[in-house]
């Protein structure tokens, strides 16, 4: 039954950004939350989603961001960091 639910998306990132790659400036978090979106609406796993949510928002209120966003960490800094919080909270 709760498959019936779901709905099937197409989430993809945007543009390749070559000017910018291998610099570690890129910010992770639209990619991640894209990812909680497969979970919940695609893969019918809500409370993953909310999980994933969860850590994301931690880690940008522990002022772990990028400098688009007024933080100093790199991609891989915001990745890690998220993915540390994720694993807290399963």
């Amino acid at each position: 039954m709760l498959a019936r639910r779901c709905i099937y998306a197409c989430l993809q990132s945007i543009g390749s950004a070559p000017d910018i790659a291998g610099k570690g400036v890129v910010n992770p978090i639209a990619m991640i939350l894209s990812l909680s979106m497969m979970f919940k609406y695609s893969l019918c796993q809500p409370e993953l989603a909310l999980k994933i949510d969860e850590a994301t928002k931690i880690a940008i209120d522990n002022g772990i961001r990028t400098r688009d966003i007024g933080g100093k960490s790199s991609t891989a800094e915001v990745g890690d960091a998220i993915a540390a919080e994720l694993e807290k909270l399963l």
